[in-house]
């Protein structure tokens, strides 16, 4: 199933949403349960990182 990802902010008084393209997970070969999971969240969420100001990425600012 694709996954859209989809970046929220304030920006002063106005709601910013920005749109990523679509994607599938693609998982990297023998992981264990655990260590997909881990992959998969951190991959996902480095996407949504790229769509805030940097300011907003918390973890992943230096990530990308």
């Amino acid at each position: 199933m694709p996954l859209l990802p989809v970046g929220v902010f304030a920006d002063g008084d106005r709601l910013v949403t920005r749109f990523a393209e679509s994607f599938l997970l693609t998982a990297p070969h023998a992981l264990s349960k655990p260590a997909l999971d881990d992959w998969a969240a951190h991959d996902v969420m480095r996407r949504i990182a790229q769509l805030l100001p940097r300011a907003l990425r918390g973890v992943y600012r230096e990530a990308l």
